[in-house]
């Protein structure tokens, strides 16, 4: 959908924090390779909603779309796999998997609906089975990478809001 012909403009990550903290996905106790632990998925905002700080340019006036209000929830089993120093670094692999639920509720219309007009508001659910690996900075206490993958099944509701006729 994005325009392959544009440039590339460093300005539109003035609004783009380098900072990912995910330090609420880390366990309070001392690990070892093989602990496991459970964490609040929501603690993946800040990487998954890294897109909603980023402007964007649609090719298409159907792909645009109004913002809407995102959150997230699940439950993410999260293990120790590695332990390892590197050049004066101590790094800790954490494997992860779980289920994440986002939620997405944004200012829509009723103009697919052929027997009614007016606003109304679309509200998405997406479940996704995730699995991914996230490497930690022990030594300086962030981020070092994360990779994520996994497969969704989403919902669109759509409700017609209160106070019109028909």
């Amino acid at each position: 959908w994005a325009d392959p012909e544009c440039e590339l403009d460093a300005s539109l990550l003035d609004n783009v924090s380098p900072g990912v903290d995910l330090v609420g996905l880390l366990p309070e106790d001392a690990v070892s390779v093989g602990s496991t632990w459970n964490a609040d998925g929501s603690h993946l905002v800040d990487v998954l909603g890294l897109g909603t700080s980023l402007p964007w340019t649609w090719s298409s006036p159907d792909n645009q779309s109004e913002p809407g209000e995102t959150t997230y929830s699940g439950e993410l089993d999260l293990r120790v796999t590695d332990l390892r120093t590197e050049d004066g670094v101590l790094l800790c692999t954490v494997s992860i998997q779980g289920e994440l639920t986002e939620g997405n509720a944004k200012p829509g219309d009723l103009s697919q609906v052929p027997v009614a007009d007016g606003t109304a508001t679309d509200t998405t659910t997406t479940v996704f089975d995730l699995e991914g690996e996230m490497v930690w900075n022990a030594t300086a206490h962030h981020l070092a990478s994360l990779t994520l993958q996994g497969e969704g099944e989403g919902e669109l509701k759509t409700e017609k809001d209160a106070g019109q006729p028909g």
